[in-house]
């Protein structure tokens, strides 16, 4: 049997030719290979041809394999390669998407076609596309149209109207807005840890306290219920009827990942931060997640920088984000929507990152 000796590092098709040509710069070959995803990405959306939706994937199952959301999270997706490439070549498909998706006349991203099934979390991902979008200074919507920011506050505004909110459980928002859908009894923190992403990023973003104050709240009850935990693991949710006491240990990256952002934010809105130890010496979720001297920090340019006189360090993921030592009580919910595009998102593998001055590490 012929033995193929292992393939160096890196093994992206465009990081080994630019390791092989040296004279190429890493940066242009990390953009070509962002350009290759964006590209393949692409190809499944159908939204811009003739007599299809604009802003949607194919879907739902049974006409398709995509969610209302995940189209919202798609164009943050882009708007964020844009930034980062300054390849503007979808920002035409992206801005008629986000236009077409806002919902009339709310402007809240509650369009007539997906508001009896509205997940607080589905409308949550197309609000912070839509922040991300004011972050970036992306390219405005046209003036008979609301602004990004404008779009973004009216998604936070309508979540945070009280009719989102009850006392069942001690507080927070439910997984689905209607009370006729499925999970309407199950409180999740990929809908309260959006809300208090968007909030800790719009008090920043506009200097107002108040939206800081209504997601430090959200943050607290996270910690009461029990979805964040001692140790910082990232629960997925509880159900009404034992007042969230039978919580779902699933970890899944996207509800650590919305309050990892959150946390970045505030801590570059606010420091130090009242209501979570932030320092190396104390845990806290930011460095459950990610080594503490590679705490992040957002500018209001909506860049990642580092604060000094922290090094960087590598991120880590955990080993255990598919594992679910106590699963959702299957009489009621929730049901499997969006699993298997969560689990999809889940890296079953180390990843190796690029060496540097800060050594070789592991994703």
């Amino acid at each position: 049997m012929r033995r193929f000796s292992a393939i160096p590092w890196p093994r992206s098709p465009s990081l080994v030719r630019a390791r092989a040509n040296p004279t190429r710069p890493v940066a242009e070959s990390i953009k070509k290979a962002a350009s290759d995803v964006a590209y393949d990405l692409m190809l499944y959306y159908e939204g811009n041809q003739t007599g299809k939706v604009p802003g949607i994937l194919p879907g739902p199952p049974p006409d398709g394999d995509y969610y209302w959301w995940q189209g919202g999270a798609m164009w943050g997706t882009l708007i964020d390669y844009w930034h980062l490439t300054g390849d503007a070549s979808y920002n035409e498909v992206v801005l008629q998407a986000m236009i077409h998706q806002r919902g009339e006349p709310q402007n809240a991203y509650m369009p007539p076609n997906w508001t009896a099934s509205m997940g607080n979390d589905d409308q949550g991902f197309w609000g912070m596309s839509a922040m991300a979008a004011a972050e970036l200074k992306f390219p405005e919507p046209p003036e008979n149209v609301p602004s990004w920011l404008e779009l973004a506050q009216g998604v936070w505004n309508t979540q945070a109207s009280p009719e989102r909110h009850d006392d069942v459980c001690g507080g927070g928002m439910r997984w689905q807005v209607p009370h006729w859908n499925i999970g309407y009894d199950y409180k999740n923190t990929i809908a309260n840890g959006i809300f208090f992403n968007m909030g800790m990023r719009l008090a920043r973003y506009t200097g107002d306290d108040t939206f800081r104050q209504r997601a430090e709240k959200t943050y607290n009850w996270l910690v009461n219920v029990g979805y964040i935990d001692d140790n910082f693991n990232v629960y997925d949710g509880g159900h009404d009827y034992a007042n969230c006491t039978n919580i779902a240990k699933a970890q899944f990256s996207y509800n650590a990942g919305v309050l990892m952002q959150g946390m970045a934010t505030a801590y570059n809105y606010v420091s130090p931060l009242s209501f979570l130890p932030l320092r190396c010496s104390e845990p806290s979720l930011l460095h459950s997640w990610v080594e503490c001297p590679a705490l992040l920090v957002v500018r209001k340019d909506g860049e990642i920088a580092h604060p000094s006189p922290w090094p960087v360090t590598l991120a880590r993921c955990r080993l255990n984000i598919l594992t679910d030592s106590n699963p959702i009580d299957d009489r009621r919910g929730p049901p499997d929507v969006g699993q298997p595009a969560r689990q999809a998102r889940q890296p079953d593998h180390r990843v190796l990152l690029p060496p540097g001055r800060h050594g070789r590490g592991t994703l």
